[in-house]
């Protein structure tokens, strides 16, 4: 299991907010400090339950007793962490549309996503099992308890209450709460149906981008290991599967198929601003992601994971490994 490094990325944020030091903060080789601020970076849930555990011990002294994961994630919207999330939410319009599908929002920050059970919709809450008990990851829970509580605040309510025992999560509300925004601050003219297929195509998207990248990762950490035991004169074991052609190319589709995600999602973005969507609450929320920018460089990024794909080919190709000596070039 993985959690989303957008719960390393709240934590620091936090501190850095509250004006704390966090020059000192403890990182590894596997868990560099750049990809715990990335907020669309996964990790292994216990390494980052772990760096959390490591955080909390540097940095005793300066919170003194405070308890830092529940205050991040209370401090959530306020601290623009999770990335194309923090903007989606704010089209919400009430506590229904926030929490009405759990597992959705939880997709963000687990993966896989937890199978929820037993949900239970009251007038004024929602209750239901999650297979994740708080005692196993308490920081990391810790802080999700606080973040699904402070969800209301993303369109001006006041914050839930949230309730986390064991593997039990209630939420509560109040029905009709006064809003904290000034009438006219927010402007909610996107109806519910088109929220929720947003919804659907930011998940389906951050899902298949999770797969290829994992996939990815996977294929170079495999060559990897092919090359050190070749240099260190290993002879393979014929008998296992050799790196075939057929690799390469499955590869190449996962690639193409990550593109074409890409390429639909930002067709729904054009779509949306020419029909006149693009108001000044979108437009900012487009200029806190750099939409310009990733839709600039989108394009090279993927090209040019196609030609390192063909380098890791061609450099298997020069290690002398039969089974890939035969293999044509990849066609962009």
């Amino acid at each position: 299991m993985k959690f989303s490094t957008k719960i390393s990325n709240t934590v620091l944020a936090h501190l850095e907010q509250r004006g704390l030091e966090i020059s000192g903060v403890t990182e590894s080789p596997t868990a560099p400090l750049e990809l715990l601020r990335d907020p669309s970076s996964w990790i292994d849930a216990m390494q980052l339950e772990s760096f959390l555990a490591q955080l909390e011990a540097d940095m005793s002294s300066q919170l003194a007793g405070d308890e830092v994961f529940e205050s991040a994630g209370l401090a959530s919207p306020g601290l623009k962490a999770w990335g194309v999330l923090d903007s989606v939410l704010r089209l919400m319009q009430s506590e229904q549309d926030v929490y009405s599908q759990p597992q959705r929002f939880l997709s963000y920050f687990i993966s896989p996503a937890p199978p929820i059970a037993h949900v239970e919709r009251l007038p004024e809450g929602i209750r239901f099992q999650l297979p994740l008990s708080h005692s196993e990851y308490p920081r990391c829970c810790e802080f999700l308890r606080a973040a699904l509580e402070s969800l209301p605040q993303y369109i001006g309510r006041s914050a839930s209450r949230c309730k986390w025992v064991q593997n039990q999560i209630e939420i509560s509300w109040a029905e009709g709460q006064e809003s904290l925004f000034q009438p006219g601050d927010v402007d909610h003219q996107l109806s519910p149906d088109l929220i929720r297929n947003m919804l659907g195509t930011l998940e389906k998207s951050q899902s298949d981008l999770h797969r290829k990248e994992t996939e990815l990762q996977q294929a170079k950490e495999r060559i990897e290991e092919l090359e050190k035991l070749i240099e260190s004169g290993f002879q393979p074991n014929t008998t296992s599967r050799p790196v075939t052609q057929s690799d390469f190319e499955e590869l190449r589709q996962s690639l193409l198929k990550l593109n074409d995600f890409w390429a639909r999602s930002q067709q729904l973005v054009t779509l949306l601003v020419a029909q006149g969507r693009k108001d000044a609450q979108v437009s900012s929320a487009m200029q806190r992601v750099q939409w310009d920018r990733i839709v600039e460089a989108a394009p090279g990024k993927f090209k040019d994971t196609l030609e390192l794909l063909d380098e890791l080919k061609m450099e298997a190709e020069a290690k002398s490994m039969p089974a890939l000596r035969s293999l044509p070039e990849l066609k962009h």
